[in-house]
């Protein structure tokens, strides 16, 4: 499932950077070389980070 349609960023992607230790949203987006656009994907990332923290 895509997270980020601006960037085609999926859940596993987002979960792979969240595990290697990006903490903010913006952060994922500049883990794979890319800028946030619109936003729309910013409380899904969020909740993901979140989850991973916990695991």
């Amino acid at each position: 499932m895509f997270i980020c349609n601006c960037h085609g960023l999926n859940e596993q992607k987002v979960i792979e950077a969240a595990r290697a230790g990006v903490e903010k949203w913006e952060d994922i987006h500049s883990y794979f070389g890319t800028k946030p656009s619109c936003g729309m994907c910013s409380e899904e990332i969020r909740q993901i980070i979140s989850e991973q923290k916990n695991v």
